[in-house]
């Protein structure tokens, strides 16, 4: 299996050294720009990428309670947050919580997506965590680890003072104290040299019990760059790609040639048989014309539009008598539920001295009526004589609530608590039951205004 690991020898990532191992063995290191880390790695395999920890806030923090541990973990900590919350991207694991700058983490999530490997992302600090708190020092910088998880990278200018903070805070402060590159500091004096494949070897093996903070972007480039196409399997797709979305095109331009063939060819047939034809508007009954009657050139039959019965339900309809004369149509219904073609309609919308709707000539023609409730229409009387009206003609009703927005027909946006709203349906649906429950009628149905 081969590792590669990647972390900055400075606080900014501009440049990275790469180390490559193949079980274990260290083949390789390199510095090379992070833009071009995908060029120098291979597939199959796994490159842990290693986030200076200057640019990570971390926290110790029990994410094991509670439903929702970002939002607990992040109530817990906004008084110390600089940043505007919008700015920042929070993780949580089973024992920390991270606070990273939102533009640093996408980009790098971003870039890192279009890497051919298995990809992990850590702050610096966990690369170092011992079964002790731990001090690493680097060329440029302090990298401090502490045994909860949490941890820093500072500049060697101030690293002393935030040494004083932890002697200051914690009085049994006793960690351990490693140079990657020299056995002397001018800050720790004489300290022990480890060479930095000890932490890699050891972190390699065990870096799945840690959180990966790297997310995978989806974009047409990231997915190409996972994926191993040779050059003629992406010629391939991609033309498979411009087919897929030229044939509808061509279907559809061949279709209209076809259609305006056809009507030409029609036509033509049809003048060859009678000059007093002008149009063809239904073939087929006309050619029944020319076999019988003949023809009358220039009339129009009008049809009635009945295709909605199909929709409600063509297995029910018995017979259908049209009447061309007064363009109109019988059609005999059999066995159709209830439930199946029922007519809705909003009433009861006058208010006042205003009226609004024709209620007296449509309450006959329906099954169910949406009953205004006074917020956007209607008032009390009018809502008495609505169901009065409904109980008359055998029809149901149901409750019509709306925003109390009267002048604007309840059509305008109102932001208000899921409470508010709940109490002012129960207020309208209430009001409206109370007539109902006069005239002994049941409460059908409630149907928000839209």
């Amino acid at each position: 299996m081969i590792t590669y690991l990647a972390h900055s020898p400075i606080t900014s990532i501009e440049h990275v050294v790469l180390y490559k191992y193949e079980n274990d063995v260290l083949i390789l290191s390199e510095t090379v720009k992070f833009e071009d880390l995908a060029t120098h790695i291979t597939g199959q395999s796994q490159l842990i990428f290693f986030l200076p920890s200057s640019n990570v806030s971390s926290y110790s923090f029990d994410g094991e309670n509670g439903n929702n541990p970002e939002a607990v973990f992040i109530s817990g900590i906004e008084d110390s947050i600089v940043e505007d919350v919008s700015n920042i991207s929070v993780k949580t694991s089973a024992t920390n919580g991270l606070v990273i700058n939102k533009s640093l983490i996408d980009t790098l999530n971003k870039e890192l997506s279009h890497i051919r490997a298995d990809v992990y992302m850590y702050p610096e600090h966990l690369l170092f965590k011992g079964s002790k708190d731990t001090i690493v020092v680097n060329d440029s910088h302090v990298i401090f680890s502490h045994l909860d998880g949490t941890g820093t990278s500072i500049d060697k200018e101030y690293a002393n003072d935030y040494l004083s903070i932890l002697n200051e805070s914690y009085s049994n402060y006793s960690p351990d104290i490693y140079s990657l590159n020299s056995t002397t500091d001018s800050l720790f004096k004489d300290i022990e040299l480890k060479d930095i494949s000890i932490f890699h070897r050891d972190f390699i093996n065990n870096h799945d019990n840690n959180l990966n903070l790297f997310k995978f972007k989806y974009s047409f480039t990231s997915i190409l760059s996972k994926s191993s196409f040779t050059k003629f399997q992406l010629g391939l797709l991609a033309a498979c790609l411009l087919i897929l979305f030229i044939s509808p095109s061509i279907i559809i331009s061949n279709t209209k040639s076809n259609t305006l063939l056809y009507k030409d060819a029609t036509s033509d047939i049809f003048k060859s048989l009678s000059t007093k034809i002008t149009r063809v508007v239904e073939p087929r009954s006309q050619i029944d014309a020319l076999l019988g009657k003949g023809i009358e050139g220039g009339n129009e039959i009008k049809i009635p539009n009945i295709d909605f019965i199909y929709r409600l339900g063509g297995k029910f309809v018995s017979n259908i008598q049209i009447n061309f004369v007064t363009s109109t149509a019988k059609i005999s219904i059999d066995s159709m539920p209830s439930m199946q073609m029922s007519l809705i309609s909003n009433m009861g919308e006058s208010f006042g001295i205003y009226k609004a709707g024709n209620d007296d000539e449509i309450m006959p023609l329906i099954d169910i009526a949406n009953v205004a409730c006074g917020f956007h229409a209607s008032d009390p009387n009018h809502m008495r004589k609505t169901v009065e009206l409904a109980k008359k003609n055998g029809v149901k009703v149901g409750a019509h609530p709306s925003f109390h927005d009267l002048q604007g027909f309840g059509r305008r946006e109102i932001k208000m608590p899921r409470q508010d709203i709940k109490s002012m349906i129960m207020y309208q649906v209430g009001a409206l039951k109370a007539f109902l429950d006069e005239q002994d009628m049941p409460l059908n149905h409630i149907k928000p205004h839209g």
